[in-house]
């Protein structure tokens, strides 16, 4: 096995973690419909979070996404709940 430079291999730390926080934020991003609120949960900055969409096309479609199916899932919540409140006066 060849030795890796320290550096490299911090390097490596760092970037698996990084990815491990941005895969957090992600699904975290997913179910609490607010960047701020999913960076907070994730112990990132929004600051951190709004970098790494500039400068991470992956990482900007998957938040995307995120956003996306947050939004069907507030779409879908308050179309049941009028539904039912409709439902109620009857």
């Amino acid at each position: 096995m060849a030795h890796r430079p320290d550096s490299l291999v911090i390097r490596s730390r760092v970037e698996d973690r990084t990815q491990v926080q941005k895969e957090m934020f992600i699904s975290i991003l997913e179910n609490v419909h607010t960047v701020s609120v999913a960076a907070k949960l994730a112990g990132l900055s929004r600051d951190t979070v709004y970098c790494w969409r500039r400068e991470d096309d992956e990482f900007s479609g998957k938040w995307d996404n995120a956003i996306e199916f947050s939004t069907e899932m507030l779409e879908t919540a308050a179309y049941h709940k009028i539904a039912q409140e409709l439902s109620d006066k009857r």
